[in-house]
């Protein structure tokens, strides 16, 4: 009998709790149909926000698709900078291949190929279009070299490390490299993604702020309907649940905004863009805005769409007491 009246006991408790649960997830649900229906009430007020929050989120994420852009054309150029190592011109053929297997060995080396001292003479002559110029000398004065294609991953600093490092090897007379272009554009790559973080912050808090500004004329405009809510034992998150809301859907429709104004300008910019890469026989393509980047910014902007709301409320619905 106790066991019997246990397990009814129990069963009730469970149907109990999944009855709140239910009617949780129920009122959720009507009070997001509701801030919606009270959104679309003020039509022209909704889309200027919307439009604003857009605006403001599109100007860092277009500096950032910009700089993601510039960084696959320098790992493009990355790939296709070069070390000269001009060898000794005492080192034997035998030495030179053996220097240069240690080369290839390297991490940051893609490539590398041995250039004797006649393959640089016949080089020359091609360039130049001067036949015949080993005649006036006694011998061959160019040297053997090995040309390093670098990888990807060689940073300007490390290629300079990897040159240096070069130039203290034996058989190895110099070592030229012209990488500061490359460590100039690493800058300005890298300065650019420091001013896009610092404007996204700034913008960002603008964002919080002009939606907690909008929450808190939402509510004053609701403050007697609050004061009647309050006074019948409502809680403060259920007095709060349809501004929270009021932020999402502000966030979620300003991310909107700002995508569409993205792609707008992809396919504004992306055409023309074409039309020179190809006038000049480059394969690059301009990248829009990815699936994932997409995802991260709707989510980022509705993060801030209830981070604004949530400092309304907190700030405002406090002092919202019946007497």
């Amino acid at each position: 009998m106790n066991n019997e009246t246990s397990r009814r006991g129990a069963s009730q408790a469970e149907a109990g709790f999944a009855a709140q649960l239910k009617s949780y997830y129920a009122h959720h649900w009507v009070t997001f149909k509701e801030s919606w229906r009270r959104l679309w009430s003020a039509p022209v007020s909704t889309l200027l926000t919307w439009l604003l929050v857009g605006i403001a989120l599109s100007l860092p994420s277009a500096l950032y698709l910009v700089l993601q852009n510039a960084e696959l054309v320098r790992s493009g150029w990355q790939g296709s900078a070069q070390l000269s190592v001009y060898l000794d011109g005492q080192l034997s053929e035998q030495n030179s291949q053996t220097l240069l297997t240690e080369l290839q060995a390297d991490p940051l080396v893609q490539a590398a190929r041995y250039v004797s001292k006649q393959q640089a003479m016949e080089d020359f002559e091609a360039l130049s279009g001067i036949q015949g110029v080993i005649e006036g000398f006694a011998e061959n004065p160019l040297p053997a070299s090995i040309l390093l294609t670098l990888s990807g991953e060689a940073l300007p600093s490390r290629s300079q490390q990897l040159a240096e490092r070069i130039g203290s090897m034996p058989g190895v007379s110099d070592v030229q490299v012209d990488l500061q272009w490359l460590e100039r554009l690493y800058q300005i790559l890298l300065l650019g993604e420091r001013v896009a973080w610092v404007l996204a912050l700034l913008l960002a808090i603008a964002i919080v702020l002009v939606v907690g500004n909008t929450i808190r004329l939402s509510i004053e405009n609701r403050r007697e309907e609050i004061l009647i809510v309050k006074l019948v034992g409502a809680t403060a998150a259920y007095v709060q649940r349809p501004f929270i809301y009021f932020g999402l859907l502000f966030g979620l429709g300003g991310g909107l905004s700002c995508l569409l104004i993205l792609l707008a300008g992809y396919w504004w910019i992306g055409t023309p863009m074409r039309a020179l890469s190809e006038a000049y026989g480059s394969h690059f393509v301009l990248q829009g805005p990815s699936p994932l980047d997409a995802f991260l910014l709707l989510a980022f902007s509705t993060a801030l769409g209830v981070l604004g709301a949530w400092t309304a409320v907190v700030r405002h619905l406090r002092d919202i007491e019946p007497k």
